[in-house]
């Protein structure tokens, strides 16, 4: 298999990094986690979106010509070579240089992987999922915490977590004790016949199947909102699903001795599929 790093193909077993990555030493860059189904790279303009965003806050430093076409074309170039047309992606960035906590410069290195996967579209799962809580360190909001960046202990933690107590996946809080996300997706209830999700001010990532489900449903005349959520309103929900853009929606079955239905996780992954 072969990555891409600032643009030339390596074979991944002759890539290496440097003992003053900065990455490595500092956790100094985010990533993005991108869906390749059927060679359609999906919803490519919504990661780079975020991409741009992360670059600014993180004060990255960004050519012009580093844009969503020549973006794209970095990443077919490397799934043609891969002979891959459905994968998952990986994107790195992370600043470049030595320095200590204070960095030499502002530019970046970029890695692109890949893997092949199974899936052929967005699917439906028919067991639902048993969550927990992971409460043991919260995930503070701040104007990093939307960014998928490379320190993510709080997610390491909760995963270890999860696999110590045979859980699918846990619920992330914030330093407020309320609703930020969960290991890997976004949180959606529903109560009512409304739907609900944490603002991102609330500490979770700013997801784009989150901002793309949320579209759909629009679309579709759901009644959606943004609101804090609590402990106890994923207890009293009609419903839970989690969302993220390689697994698309996931129906939550069980979370503290509840049981939940699914119509509107099934009527949304219809939506996905359309």
């Amino acid at each position: 298999m072969f990555v891409s790093f600032n643009g030339s193909l390596i074979e991944d077993k002759n890539f290496k990094i440097g003992k003053e990555n900065r990455s490595f030493k500092y956790g100094d860059g985010f990533f993005e986690t991108i869906l390749c189904l059927n060679g359609e790279i999906k919803l490519i303009d919504f990661h780079f979106d975020r991409l741009l965003a992360a670059c600014k806050v993180f004060q990255y430093k960004v050519p012009k010509t580093f844009n969503l076409k020549f973006l794209k074309n970095e990443i077919v170039q490397l799934l043609e070579i891969n002979k891959l047309s459905f994968a998952r992606i990986r994107l790195m960035l992370y600043r470049q240089g030595a320095g200590l906590y204070q960095p030499k410069t502002n530019a970046f290195d970029y890695l692109i992987e890949c893997i092949k996967i199974s899936k052929s579209k967005y699917s439906f799962n028919e067991k639902g999922l048993e969550i927990g809580l992971f409460d043991e360190i919260p995930k503070c909001a701040s104007s990093i915490s939307r960014f998928k960046t490379n320190n993510c202990l709080p997610y390491v933690l909760a995963a270890v977590y999860k696999k110590q107590n045979q859980y699918d996946e846990c619920i992330l809080l914030n330093q407020f004790g309320r609703v930020a996300d969960s290991i890997s997706s976004n949180v959606f209830i529903v109560n009512n016949e409304i739907i609900k999700t944490p603002p991102i001010e609330e500490g979770g990532v700013e997801g784009v199947m989150q901002r793309n489900v949320i579209a759909l449903l629009k679309e579709s005349n759901f009644k959606i909102k943004f609101q804090k959520l609590k402990v106890k309103d994923l207890e009293d929900a009609d419903e839970i699903f989690l969302t993220n853009a390689i697994r698309g929606v996931q129906w939550v079955e069980h979370f503290n001795e509840n049981k939940y239905n699914n119509s509107t996780s099934k009527a949304i992954v219809d939506l996905l599929n359309i």
